[in-house]
């Protein structure tokens, strides 16, 4: 499990000469044409927010002959079951060092005015707050 790449979404993905077979939507900003070219034969695109545009128009053709599927996920539909184990599994892979490889700052959440600080200094570490 995990991903070999990310990319921006800053980036513009029209221009990425790489084909995916999964293509997580994390911004909602990419048009939903330009998330299909991207992908391979059975790809799968997967919706975390809602897309931008309301209006679609995309190649139908397109993705039917390429087996190409588009799945959405709403967190607030998930179980309480679900969210645990996604938090395990989440915590599993950041202590695998799996998840980002930007620098990590963990604090207890005993501190969390302090990380509040950090934040308002804009920092560039990633900051993790824990419940011992």
């Amino acid at each position: 499990m995990g991903s070999k790449n990310c990319f921006d979404y800053h980036q513009p993905v029209a221009e990425l000469s790489d084909k995916f077979d999964y293509i997580i939507d994390t911004s909602g900003k990419v048009s939903l044409q330009t998330n299909l070219d991207k992908l391979n034969l059975f790809g799968q695109i997967v919706l975390i927010t809602a897309p931008k545009e309301n209006n679609f128009n995309f190649n139908v053709r397109q993705m039917y002959t390429q087996s190409q599927s588009i799945k959405g996920f709403v967190i607030s539909h998930a179980s309480l079951s679900q969210i645990q184990t996604s938090a395990k599994l989440l915590n599993q892979y950041f202590a695998q060092g799996k998840l980002l490889d930007e620098e990590i700052l963990s604090l207890p959440i005993t501190q969390a005015q302090h990380a509040h600080e950090l934040l308002e200094q804009h920092i560039k570490a990633k900051l993790v707050l824990t419940v011992d």
